[in-house]
């Protein structure tokens, strides 16, 4: 695994470090910026198989006949962004990003219900290539695409029934994930310097996220997210 993650590393700065060779009067320009917004996270493969083992060691320690209803779950994403056009339609954008994803379970047996709440939560590298097709348009569309690699930091589970909460840390996932993110977004100049940034991604997990042998699992998540980007260079 770390032979691995050191290899990912070092394909995903290899762009960063072929751009930062460019010269300011060979390449465009360069954008600072930031972002944030809203996951709808979801989890596919054997994450409904997990449900019915939550439900299982229910019946083992409860009683009765225990189902578990997976859903989606709302998380959040955001973090800064640096951006070099390459040409004035072609550049390579490099995020550092937090992002809460996850899954949700709704738990019943007859009248007894609560929700079983996964918060996987990341560190997130995304190196994306940025095509802007109407560079001189005040507003532009906008599209991304590239690889993405996290870090977990800090997941837990979260029990709530009847208005009381409990959260307890969970120790279940893989240090290292890997993903692809395909975006399509809006560009509104402002001003000279100032542009707004309207996007929706979706996120593809390409890695198990579980640490466990028996079960494998991967995000399947749609953002929602604003943002502000300012120019620096040509």
């Amino acid at each position: 695994m770390i032979r691995k993650t050191i290899a990912l590393t070092v394909i995903l700065a290899l762009p960063l470090m072929v751009v930062g060779t460019v010269t300011d009067a060979a390449a465009g320009e360069g954008y600072f910026g930031f972002q944030g917004g809203l996951v709808i996270a979801n989890m596919g493969g054997d994450m409904d198989d997990a449900g019915r083992e939550l439900a299982d060691e229910l019946e083992a320690e409860i009683g009765g006949t225990w189902t578990a209803d997976k859903q989606s779950r709302t998380g959040f994403t955001g973090g800064l962004t640096y951006t070099r056009m390459i040409k004035p339609t072609m550049g390579l954008q490099i995020e550092g990003m937090y992002a809460s994803r996850g899954v949700k379970f709704d738990l019943a047996t007859g009248g007894v219900t609560f929700d079983a709440e996964l918060k996987f939560n990341y560190l997130e590298v995304p190196v994306l290539l940025r095509f802007a097709p109407s560079p001189e348009a005040k507003t532009q569309p906008i599209f991304l695409v590239g690889p993405v690699v996290g870090f977990e930091s800090g997941s837990k589970m979260k029990l709530s029934a009847g208005g009381i909460d409990a959260e307890d840390d969970l120790d279940a996932l893989n240090s290292v994930t890997f993903g692809l993110i395909g975006a399509l977004g809006l560009r509104t100049q402002l001003n000279e310097k100032n542009a707004l940034m309207l996007q929706a991604r979706y996120h593809l997990g390409l890695s198990n996220a579980i640490d466990d042998d028996d079960l494998s699992s991967s995000a399947g998540d749609i953002m929602f997210m604003a943002g502000m980007e300012f120019t620096f260079g040509n």
